[in-house]
């Protein structure tokens, strides 16, 4: 497990989140005893990859609380700085980039699949077209390309679940990193303030 950045997130790459959990449409409550939690800002991601064979270094890792996989904060050489979803084995100062065409295979590269061997470890799948990563987002996920055949790419997702996709999609090498959150265990819905209780009373006990 990698360890992140817990200073504030860059203000210009975020925004205000509107809690509306138990609202309809209108704006009227149809259920109750819903929302409330800890306020928390939205990372805007570069699910898209826009911009095209140009070096990023990564700057540090970041916890999003709207999602379980950690986040990657990359400066490009143009000085555009951006968030994308951070893969296994890769550290600070290290460069990635995204490119139209064939590329290294390195953890948080992004390239077409069609230039990508068969058997290669994915994450942000593409399903269509320049629309953007939709699949395999998930903390500690990852596919696998299995086959090409013309134009279609098979792709395994991280359920198993075999899909067809266009060899002109997109996908970014590697696993998501995270993949402890598996583990983590929700107890009950006062599980926070228990063990934070316990903690001090342990401490205060010594």
């Amino acid at each position: 497990m990698v360890n992140y950045w817990i200073k504030n997130p860059i203000q210009r790459l975020t925004s205000s989140y509107l809690n509306i959990t138990g609202r309809n449409n209108s704006g009227f409550i149809t259920f109750f005893h819903r929302g409330g939690g800890c306020k928390r800002r939205y990372r805007f991601i570069d699910f898209k990859r826009i911009f095209i064979d140009i070096p990023a270094v990564i700057v540090y890792y970041e916890k999003d609380p709207n999602r379980t996989a950690l986040l990657c904060l990359i400066i490009y050489m143009s000085g555009i700085l951006s968030y994308i979803l951070a893969p296994k084995e890769l550290t600070r100062n290290r460069i990635i980039i995204s490119s139209l065409k064939s590329a290294l295979t390195f953890p948080g590269n992004s390239m077409l699949l069609k230039y990508l061997p068969i058997g290669t470890h994915i994450h942000n799948l593409e399903i269509n077209y320049k629309q953007g990563a939709k699949y395999i987002r998930a903390a500690g996920t990852s596919g696998q390309v299995l086959r090409k055949k013309g134009s279609m790419c098979m792709v395994r997702l991280a359920s198993g679940e075999i899909i067809k996709v266009s060899s002109y999609c997109r996908a970014t090498v590697g696993t998501l990193e995270n993949s402890a959150n598996r583990l983590r265990k929700f107890f009950t819905a006062g599980n926070y303030t228990f063990i934070k209780y316990t903690f001090l009373l342990y401490v205060v006990l010594l």
